[in-house]
């Protein structure tokens, strides 16, 4: 299998059927804002959590074959996803780096980004040079 090789995204009505995500409101009400005083760097650039209720609910951890930093729920579903990978398809596992996980933007109407879940952009792949980043990788289920 060519994990390099772009494969068209399937239509929105074959997967995640029913499943809706909260809007930035709710869960900024529900964790608060990751950077202090919701003050997110102006030119859009990530800003680094350090507001002191939210910073206990991150966990920095190895999950698998790279190190990241997010919220507690969000860094085990990776690493379990991770492990699967490792298990099923060990070439694609080898092949996986990290872009980041955790960012603080803020964006129109007061709210952040950062909440919305997480990407894990591949780049960077070791020995074959080409850039993945922001490349969609599926595997079989």
């Amino acid at each position: 299998m060519d994990f390099l090789e772009l494969v068209p995204v399937p239509p929105k009505d074959t997967f995640n059927v029913r499943l809706t995500s909260p809007g930035s409101r709710h869960m900024l009400d529900l964790l608060g804002h990751p950077v202090k005083g919701g003050t997110y760097r102006p030119d859009g650039e990530c800003t680094t959590p350090n507001n002191p209720s939210f910073t206990p609910l991150l966990v920095t951890r190895s999950v698998g074959p790279f190190r990241v930093t997010g919220l507690r729920p969000a860094v085990q579903s990776l690493q379990d996803v991770l492990l699967r990978v490792r298990n099923e398809l060990p070439e694609l596992h080898a092949l996986l780096g990290s872009a980041g996980m955790l960012l603080g933007r803020g964006v129109s109407g007061g709210g952040c980004d950062a909440l919305r879940g997480i990407e894990v952009a591949v780049g960077n792949v070791e020995g074959g040079g080409r850039d993945l980043t922001r490349r969609r990788v599926a595997w079989p289920s």
